[in-house]
């Protein structure tokens, strides 16, 4: 395609369908990773006194962009605390 001045005009690329580079995969192999095992040491915290759900979901949160189970845990998550922020605010 050109435009009026004869310049060819160059078309946006979309990002998901661009190459990416090696960096990047192993970017995304170490977030996955990382999140696993926050997940797994999360959970072997819950029994104990300490923030063991919290590292549940800060692992499950950071996997969520690669990992479609861990998405639908935070999307399941999110709407289970907008409900009972919801019931805590119409209690007032």
């Amino acid at each position: 395609m050109t435009d009026t001045n004869g310049i060819p005009e160059i078309e946006p690329t979309d990002p998901v369908e661009r190459p990416r580079g090696l960096g990047h995969t192993i970017f995304r192999i170490g977030k996955v990773v990382l999140g696993a095992i926050l997940v797994i040491v999360g959970l072997a915290l819950v029994p104990l006194p300490g923030p063991g759900w919290l590292i549940v979901i800060a692992g499950l949160a950071l996997m969520a962009e690669d990992v479609p189970i861990a998405r639908r845990a935070m999307d399941a998550l999110k709407a289970k605390l907008e409900r009972l922020n919801k019931k805590v605010r119409e209690r007032r």
